[in-house]
């Protein structure tokens, strides 16, 4: 007398199946967070540089001072500074990284001519903008020539 197979899987092969996933997640996951992070600190220091050579550019166009501020949470203002009042012409969000600089209050700006200075000065300065998310980082340099890089 034969007795008829029943389909289906056994316990055991079901753990196996259930083990090697864990392993591959626990393989994928923080790959894969890693490259979102690098990723979006490279797009919020490449956005940055954009706002930065915008605001470069209405500088040298209106002859006059215009100011970038980036916060900590690396929301950005740019402003017009025309008699002694910061009018705000763009703002926005680079990401959800968070950003520090060596300019004085995280603000750079821009002189008639083009040229970086620390906020409320007119001495040219240069300086950077750092990005980091986790070990992920990226710099935008400011060229004491007012050349912007994003490295």
């Amino acid at each position: 007398m034969c007795v008829p197979r029943r389909a289906g899987f056994t316990v055991v092969e079901l753990l196996v199946v259930i083990v090697v996933l864990g392993l591959l997640a626990g393989v994928v996951v923080p790959t894969v967070t890693m490259a979102h992070g690098q990723a979006s600190v490279s797009s919020a220091a490449g956005d940055l540089a954009v706002v930065l050579r915008w605001a470069q550019a209405r500088a040298q166009v209106r002859a006059e001072h215009v100011r970038v501020t980036v916060a900590a949470d690396s929301s950005y203002a740019v402003s017009d500074q025309t008699g002694g009042g910061g009018c705000v012409c763009r703002q926005g969000r680079l990401g959800t990284c968070a950003c520090s600089s060596n300019y004085p209050g995280l603000a750079v700006e821009f002189l008639p001519a083009g040229w970086p200075a620390a906020a409320g000065s007119s001495v040219p300065r240069a300086g950077s903008f750092v990005f980091a998310w986790g070990s992920a980082t990226s710099r935008v340099t400011v060229q004491l020539t007012g050349c912007v890089r994003c490295l």
